[in-house]
This record gives C-alpha cells, structure tokens and sequence, in this order.
C-alpha cells in the first residue's frame, strides 16, 4: 500500500501565501512565477498529448487537437493553463473558442460534436481537459508545493546575514 498525504490549500490560506510572497520581493516572485511555469507547461504538454488519444474514450480526435492549438502556459505565481484563441483552427473556420466546450463535454444536441461525456459528480467527465487534470491534480500541488517551500528557502538563505 502506499502512502498518501492529503493536502487541502484554502483560497483564504493561498491569498495570504501569495500576499506574503508580495512582501518578500520581486525576486522571490520571479522564482515561483519560473517554477510555476515550468509547471503549467508540464501540464500543458500532458493536455495537448491526451487530446490526441480523444478518439478512444469516445470523443473528436481532430476536434481535441484543434482545441489543444489554444492550449497555453501561463506565466503566473501559480501554475496556470490559458485555452483560448479567436484564429481560425479548422478549415469550416471555427476556432478554439466555437470547440472548446463541445470538443470537451460533447453535446446531445449539435450533431458535430461527440455525444455528451457520462456524468461524474456534479458535472459530466469530459473527454481530455478534465481527466488529464483530475489525473494530474495531485502531482500539480505536490510539485507547487515544493517549487514554494524552495523558494521560500532560498529567500530565507538571502536574507539572514
């Protein structure tokens, strides 16, 4: 059996995390907004390459990979994904935006777009965003959490003398 530690990160505690990173310089910024996109490109990396395999768990393969096109780090304190984009990704002219929740979800009711995705909580599963990111969910906070704690150390090393 291995062992698991749960980690549960409040709005409220991260708003103090970010507001006391705000104290600490824009030094101490810059090395958490290098490691959180380091990051986020790891994830988007791991969202583009999922969208590929769509097709097989029952969604569009080439509807996935024209959203993937949107798929985008961002660089900010915490490990962010942009998907988004206006530019025309297929040749019908539609772009990131026109896909992004039907190539995701799917849709009972537009015929272009997979059946809808089953239901999963209070929300349906989806096809590649949300299960690659559920997978992925604790290796994110694992790695952020580390990326703080480094950062914090090195502040504290630079400060004491």
């Amino acid at each position: 059996m291995k062992d698991t530690v749960k980690m549960e990160i409040k709005p409220s505690d991260l708003r103090a995390l970010l507001n006391t990173f705000n104290k600490m310089g824009k030094a101490a910024n810059k090395d958490l907004r290098d490691a959180s996109y380091a990051i986020a490109k790891d994830v988007a990396s791991e969202l583009k390459a999922s969208a590929a395999g769509a097709n097989s768990i029952g969604g569009n393969a080439f509807q996935a990979q024209a959203v993937a096109q949107g798929i985008k780090p961002r660089k900010d304190r915490l490990a962010l994904i942009k998907i988004s984009g206006k530019r025309k990704v297929t040749s019908s002219g539609a772009s990131v935006e026109d896909l992004l929740f039907g190539a995701e979800f799917g849709s009972n009711r537009f015929k272009q777009f997979p059946r809808r995705s089953p239901r999963e909580g209070r929300g349906n599963r989806g096809y590649f965003i949300f299960p690659t990111l559920k997978r992925l969910q604790p290796k994110i906070r694992k790695d952020w959490v580390n990326a703080v704690g480094k950062v914090a150390d090195l502040w504290r090393a630079a400060n004491r003398g």
